[in-house]
């Protein structure tokens, strides 16, 4: 009786008989790496016939479906992956989407940030304008300032001019020197005095205080008002 292999058998089989040899760059046909063929046949070996493929030519055509589809769907899962990975990957859709999400994003962002800096930009230009209205605002208080203390100083300064001239009315010239110089002899000034605990001054070192009435004493003049003085501005 005649024994087939089995599906499995077959399949080891065929994989055997329709091995592909391996081209280098010779040209010559390489097997699989074994002893070279100077060496004879191992003993064990010598007798032994190489395996054929004794399989039908239906388990042929299974064998071929079944590698088929196998191939089909390992292509398919392979595509599969690779489109996820093209998805997920940085040039992938996800990524493409994603690089449009945040360009989308820094766009939104930027015109943001020219928004708030217009905002700053009025707000920075409102408060220089206010600064600028109190900067001239205060300068010309200080000027006003300024004038009126230079008005007041002028006051005081004419005033005191004046002053100066009605004292110099009586002054010694050279044209009424002798005048004068006969005046004083004519009428000799007593410059000495005396004030006693009431405050009465008595003029002349010859008066008599007791000999004077009560209701003639002179009283020591009380100050009314203050001497000028001539403020000057240290510059």
């Amino acid at each position: 009786m005649m024994m087939f292999p089995s599906f499995r058998q077959g399949l080891a089989l065929s994989r055997t008989v329709f091995f592909t040899p391996i081209r280098h760059g010779s040209g010559r046909k390489v097997g699989k790496h074994g002893k070279p063929r100077w060496k004879p046949v191992a003993p064990s070996k010598e007798f032994i016939l190489p395996p054929q493929d004794r399989s039908s030519q239906e388990e042929k055509d299974q064998y071929d479906l079944l590698w088929d589809q196998y191939r089909d769907q390992l292509s398919a899962v392979s595509q599969f992956l690779w489109e996820e990975h093209l998805k997920n990957s940085e040039v992938g859709e996800a990524a493409k989407i994603e690089d449009g999400r945040e360009l989308e994003e820094q766009n939104q962002l930027i015109l943001q940030n020219e928004a708030e800096n217009a905002i700053l930009e009025d707000k920075r230009k409102h408060r220089l304008k206010e600064e600028a209205l109190q900067k001239e605002e205060a300068i010309r208080a200080d000027v006003q300032r300024e004038l009126a203390k230079e008005k007041e100083l002028n006051e005081k300064a004419d005033a005191f001019v004046l002053q100066q001239i009605a004292e110099l009315k009586d002054r010694i010239t050279e044209e009424n020197l002798l005048q004068r110089i006969q005046s004083a002899l004519d009428n000799p000034v007593d410059y000495e005095y005396a004030i006693d605990k009431e405050g009465h001054i008595y003029k002349g070192r010859y008066t008599k205080s007791l000999l004077i009435p009560s209701e003639e004493r002179e009283k020591i003049p009380t100050p009314k008002q203050e001497d000028i003085y001539i403020e000057v501005q240290s510059s």
